[in-house]
């Protein structure tokens, strides 16, 4: 059962670790048309690894609502970014879609592990 899980948790990672870093491509790439330097490559990697660990790790151990809250931070900061590159504000919303997408992330993962301790208690308290 274990190994199972770990290699659910290692594929949930990894899947959302490439899309996460297909869709920041994407959105430079083609929604921007901004040339994508190595370091930007490197900083879209790094932070699609983080955020794949992440998922992997809150699967492992068995969190899986913080996990969706997690994944749903992570869409809608998506499409924030999406939305932000598509708009015309002079110059500025590269640097506002990306902070306006963090902010999402971290509102996915605080508002998470809030919501399992929650559970956790409850679950604890019912019984």
């Amino acid at each position: 059962m274990k190994e199972k899980s770990t290699r659910n948790s290692i594929i949930a990672g990894i899947t959302v670790m490439v899309v996460n870093f297909i869709l920041l491509i994407v959105g430079v790439k083609i929604i921007r048309s901004n040339n994508i330097v190595l370091q930007n490559l490197a900083a879209y990697t790094i932070l699609s690894v983080i955020l794949g660990v992440i998922t992997a790790i809150f699967l492992y151990l068995g969190l899986k609502t913080a996990a969706l809250i997690f994944l749903v931070g992570i869409i809608i900061g998506l499409f924030n970014l999406f939305t932000m590159f598509l708009s015309e504000m002079n110059g500025w919303e590269d640097l506002a879609g990306f902070i306006s997408y963090l902010a999402w992330i971290i509102i996915g993962l605080i508002a998470g592990l809030i919501i399992q301790l929650i559970l956790y208690l409850y679950h604890r308290w019912k019984k």
